[in-house]
């Protein structure tokens, strides 16, 4: 039994050593790792069931419970480990992670090119120079082509031309290769610094993603440009390496033309002369000195053609890496603002639920509750003003929201908005004046008004217009009359029903000079106060308001009675109280009144305009 304890440990013992070297050096999988970890679990307990001493039964217990802890780490390592590993792979699948992929393999140090082409074009304007002096010395010889010396100088002249012409046409290329490679520099450069300065979670607004939007037309329109420069340098590479191939081909078999020609004017030389013979020796010649100039060129020109393969390979794959790079930047871009756009309708989310609840609430408190605590006429007025406080908290959240996008664009509203305030100063100034008649508080539906001339009462305050209802001798006429808001910075308003509806009137009363005037004005009076009790009454609580409100009065608060004397008698003039409203009723009332009492009364007479006729005797 010992000895298979003892077995049995080392076996343990060297089982925790391979998984610890194992995990040590990287060598085994999750898997192995689970299944070690549940072996050594599984090992440690059949252990603890077979050993029968205590104190290894404590110590092989206390093992089962370090041997679960570890299965439990083990387990939570690999799901971390996991976890880890796919977000590495969703990393890498990302439109960011391929742009910088291609971004690292990219030289963003425009330095070294720059000089480069700085360099090359020192070197390209040398060389033209050097052709232009050629091209000059080529036309002083050229003058006198007939002597052999010329004939060979012309033709050395046209092949250094021809030369220099090659060697130009490697330089501008290996030139523009530099400055392809600057321009594919500072756009690499340009994206590594927008990949950097992208916030990990900005506030997205419109101009945001309108600017997004556009950098992905230029993306895109870099890469079409790119393109097509590759593609041009691909069909000019293609007849830079013909062009090559021909003249290498010629290089080849130069020696053997150039014995062949000069035979050839060896037997013109030898045979008898005449016109087609001299021509004919001539053309030899001249084709001998641009074959043996050719020769002596040849090699140099074969480099430079050679350097011109190079430079244009050289800009082919500048120009792939360019087109792969701003396609990456596309695709990061594309990503970005569908993510943006994603974002920006979530967070219009929030203010249309908020506008959807207002409008809901407004409904039910406009349909339910208002009419409740308000009736006709005032509850036409809460539900006008609920409006407007509706469109006003409306307006808040679209601002709060939006404010962002406003911000950026404050310039131009401010610009559009002091244009429209020029063009439309009449409507600025008749919402201006409905601001003034809400916030004052003076002028209201129902009340009666009198503006410009005109009398009515008050059915509607909107916007930019004030409704009445004109009324004409204490009736209406069933006309509507419309005022823009701003009556109220240009006409005097005169209102009947600001504080209290109580108005002084007046009747004048003309009796007879025989008639008793005491017992005439002593029945006016008891008419009038006994017919106008309750409007003072009304009228007595409205001066009380106004003093309230102004710290004055109008001081008339009971009847009075002026005494006139007129032509055709003496004028009674009856000042009372009275609703506005109730004008032509008081009116009537009295009048009623007073007739029926002067009847009742034959010694009271009404006075009206009478012509008396003298006759006078003439002696």
């Amino acid at each position: 039994m010992a000895t298979f304890r003892f077995t049995s440990r080392t076996l343990i013992f060297l089982s925790l050593s391979a998984i610890i070297c194992c995990n040590a050096h990287g060598k085994i999988d999750d898997d192995s790792r689970l299944k070690q970890a549940t072996e050594q679990l599984e090992t440690s307990k059949s252990i603890l069931a077979q050993t029968t001493n205590e104190v290894e039964r404590t110590q092989w217990a206390e093992r089962v419970k370090v041997a679960e802890t570890e299965l439990v780490n083990t387990k939570r390592l690999v799901e971390l480990e996991e976890k880890e590993k796919n977000i590495d792979l969703k990393r890498r699948t990302t439109a960011e992670f391929a742009l910088r992929e291609v971004l690292g393999t990219i030289e963003t140090n425009a330095g070294d090119a720059e000089r480069e082409a700085k360099s090359l074009n020192s070197k390209i304007r040398s060389l033209r120079s050097q052709r232009a002096d050629l091209e000059r010395e080529a036309k002083k010889t050229g003058e006198n082509p007939d002597t052999e010396a010329a004939s060979k100088a012309n033709a050395q002249s046209e092949a250094q031309i021809r030369n220099l012409d090659t060697e130009l046409l490697a330089y501008m290329l290996q030139r523009d290769a530099a400055e392809n490679q600057i321009r594919l520099a500072r756009a690499a450069d340009r994206i590594d610094a927008t990949c950097r300065t992208n916030l990990p979670n900005p506030r997205v607004t419109i101009p945001m993603i309108i600017q997004q939007r556009d950098a992905i037309h230029v993306s895109d329109k870099n890469r079409r440009e790119f393109d097509a420069l590759r593609a041009g340098l691909e069909s000019q590479l293609k007849d830079t390496t013909a062009a090559n191939d021909l003249s290498q081909q010629k290089f080849k078999h130069l020696d053997s033309e150039i014995v062949l020609l000069r035979e050839g004017y060896r037997s013109s030389r030898k045979a008898r002369s005449n016109s087609d013979t001299v021509a004919h020796q001539a053309r030899l010649r001249r084709m001998l000195d641009v074959a043996e100039s050719e020769k002596d060129l040849m090699v140099d020109r074969l480099k430079y053609q050679g350097l011109q393969c190079a430079a244009l390979e050289k800009s082919i794959g500048i120009a792939s890496q360019a087109s792969d790079l701003l396609a990456a930047e596309k695709t990061y871009l594309e990503h970005t603002l569908s993510l943006m756009k994603r974002k920006y309708l979530t967070n219009i989310v929030s203010p249309v639920l908020w506008i959807f609840f207002l409008c809901i609430t407004y409904s039910v408190v406009s349909r339910y509750v208002l009419p409740i605590l308000y009736h006709r006429d005032a509850l036409f007025i809460a539900r006008r003003l609920g409006n407007y406080i509706l469109v006003l908290l409306i307006f808040i959240v679209i601002v709060s929201t939006f404010l962002e996008d406003l911000r950026s664009i404050a310039t131009v509203l401010g610009i559009v908005g002091a244009a429209v305030v020029i063009a439309l100063q009449d409507l600025c100034s008749a919402f201006a004046g409905w601001f003034v008649i809400i916030a004052s508080g003076k002028l209201k539906v129902g009340d009666r008004v009198e503006i410009d001339g005109k009398k009515g009462d008050i059915i509607d305050i909107q916007l930019l217009r004030t409704t009445l209802s004109e009324v004409d001798s204490a009736m209406a006429t069933g006309r509507i009359v419309i005022f823009p808001n701003s009556f109220i910075f240009k006409h005097h308003v005169f209102n009947s029903a600001h504080i209290h509806r109580s108005i002084w009137d007046k009747i004048e009363i003309t009796v007879t000079y025989g008639t008793p005037l005491r017992q005439a004005s002593d029945l006016l009076w008891r008419i009038l106060e006994e017919e106008t009790k309750e409007e003072f009454d009304i009228a007595r609580r409205g001066e009380a308001l106004l003093e309230r409100a102004y710290g004055a009065r109008h001081g008339l608060e009971k009847p009075r009675i002026d005494t006139i004397i007129a032509d055709s008698g003496v004028c009674f003039r009856l000042i009372y109280a009275t609703r506005y409203e109730m004008g032509a009723v008081t009116r009537n009332r009295l009048m009623a009144k007073i007739l029926d009492e002067f009847e009742k009364n034959p010694a009271i007479q009404l006075a009206y305009p009478t012509f008396r006729q003298f006759s006078t005797v003439i002696p």
